[in-house]
């Protein structure tokens, strides 16, 4: 008898910048395969989320109601994962509130945009090349399909070395021991313990080194929220 799937929620009911039909179409067929998907475009209710086990946020461009809000805290409480994205300028450009829950577990979007101060490889600055700017060892191996440790949700330092100059990064100085991502039209992240950094802006885009993908992890109840 075959594993029963994880079902993924896509939720739409926030006007949402991504969506399944629109910003992630690719991303979503890729998941079809793996997982079960389904697609919320109402009120998100606990009573109504039986069975899922991952919440997907797609750069929501609403505002959410309080019982929405604490129905997802109690959702991430339950043990269970969420996955929010936004876009440049964070949630005061996108019109919405999630930062309410997201402080809630140590981390927030600042109102910002992250720019590539010295062009490489992509030539708008808004879409921001980063060699070197991968903050967990675990997400690296996870990247690479490399085993890791079974309690794994930490930061950890640096994983790749610092590039002072253009030269230097171009040169692959560091045998490509990180990761290399093009973080575009994306604000930047603020962390505080227990949650933690897993991609930084690097340091050739401003601003410099700061969180611009983090999570979190409830130790008790094994909660996740990624953002």
């Amino acid at each position: 008898m075959e594993d029963e799937k994880t079902t993924i929620c896509f939720d739409a009911s926030k006007s949402e910048g991504l969506n399944p039909k629109k910003g992630y179409t690719e991303f979503f067929k890729k998941m079809k395969h793996d997982y079960k998907c389904s697609l919320n475009k109402e009120e998100l209710d606990i009573s109504n989320l039986d069975g899922i086990k991952i919440i997907i946020l797609g750069m929501p461009r609403q505002m959410f109601n309080a019982k929405e809000l604490d129905h997802l805290k109690q959702f991430v409480q339950s043990g269970r994962s969420l996955f929010v994205m936004l876009g440049e300028g964070g949630e005061q450009k996108a019109n919405t509130n999630i930062n309410y829950l997201l402080e809630q577990f140590k981390i927030s979007v600042n109102n910002d945009c992250v720019v590539r101060t010295a062009f490489y490889k992509y030539l708008h600055p808004k879409e921001a090349y980063t060699s070197n700017g991968c903050a967990s060892n675990d997400f690296v191996k996870v990247c690479k399909g490399l085993q890791v440790r079974s309690d794994m949700g930490g930061g950890g330092g640096k994983y790749s070395k610092k590039y002072t100059t253009l030269e230097d990064e171009g040169a692959g100085g560091d045998q490509k021991g990180g990761l290399e991502y093009v973080y575009s039209y994306g604000s930047t992240i603020n962390t505080i313990h227990p949650a933690f950094p897993i991609l930084d802006s690097g340091s050739v885009s401003y601003p410099t080194e700061r969180p611009v993908m983090a999570g979190y992890v409830d130790r008790q109840r094994g909660g996740k929220v990624v953002v």
